[in-house]
């Protein structure tokens, strides 16, 4: 649980995650609350590591969350529901 992160950080030495992807300039493609835990962890000064397959790595940069999203006409969407 998130919410109970703050007990947790005090007693530990380091922070990994695994993520599904790094992105050219540094972004981090990662489930939600990944940030989260990264910002606690600096709060706490408590080193983040981030684990990722090498295959993983993308020559793509995101610069905002809409740019990979797809654009469907909505009626098609909602037509086949």
């Amino acid at each position: 649980m998130l919410g109970s992160i703050c007990k947790f950080l005090p007693k530990v030495n380091k922070v990994m995650v695994g993520v599904s992807g790094v992105l050219v300039n540094g972004t981090l493609i990662a489930r939600v609350g990944t940030a989260l835990v990264a910002n606690m962890a600096n709060s706490y000064r408590v080193p983040f590591i981030v684990c990722c397959e090498t295959y993983k790595f993308s020559n793509k940069s995101q610069l905002d969350p809409f740019a990979e999203n797809e654009l469907n006409n909505p009626d098609k969407i909602t037509s086949s529901l």
